[in-house]
């Protein structure tokens, strides 16, 4: 159940046109219903919005974000001397589970970890690289959509659940349930506004899950 809940103002414009779309089949619980449908809308569609994948740009900051991880990294284990990071390899193979080679006298496999530390060195770099590479080559996700069109395809459904007729109009009820809607979320006068462009789109998607 929603959190968020419509001032009385309107309720009572909802109620009424309710009243005048369902043609005769109204009752209060169905009333009710159609109200809390819509405050759910107004509470899930900003949580569907935030679940969306970044923006493509965003997406390459954040893999050059990791790529420049990589290099501070190296270039700390570079500035390290060789027994010490054969010291630092001892410690991490034998924080593994399953791992660590409790059969291997400790200065053979201490020096096995020094033999292995500039290989490591090349395999951060190459990752490096390897991260570079897939920041450029990343495919293009799909671009996020606004919170107000979450909120557009939440008014249809509840609309089709209901019966009642759906019309992209600016005064239609439809139009007027989604600026409640978006009035309730609390978002941008902008988006508040366009209530007929948001509804068209949303009704050019149907039939939709």
């Amino acid at each position: 159940m929603s959190d968020l809940h419509f001032d009385g103002a309107t309720l009572a414009e909802l109620r009424a046109m309710y009243e005048a779309s369902a043609e005769g089949r109204v009752d209060d619980e169905a009333i009710d219903l159609f109200v809390r449908e819509l405050e759910d809308c107004a509470s899930t569609a900003p949580q569907l919005a935030a679940a969306q994948l970044p923006t493509q740009k965003e997406r390459v900051r954040q893999f050059n974000r990791v790529a420049g991880h990589l290099m501070d990294l190296h270039e700390a284990l570079s500035e390290l001397d060789s027994a010490a990071r054969g010291w630092w390899l001892k410690e991490i193979t034998n924080a593994l589970p399953g791992v660590g080679r409790t059969d291997v006298p400790a200065a053979a496999f201490m020096a096995q970890m020094q033999l292995l530390a500039p290989d490591l060195l090349t395999g951060l770099q190459q990752l490096q690289l390897v991260t570079q590479h897939a920041a450029r080559t990343l495919p293009k996700a799909v671009r996020p959509e606004r919170p107000a069109m979450f909120a557009a395809r939440g008014v249809i459904y509840t609309f089709e659940n209901h019966l009642l007729p759906v019309e992209a109009g600016e005064n239609s009820f439809a139009a007027a349930a989604l600026r409640a809607v978006l009035r309730l979320m609390d978002t941008t006068a902008d988006e508040a506004t366009r209530v007929g462009y948001w509804l068209q789109k949303a009704v050019g998607e149907r039939p939709y899950p």
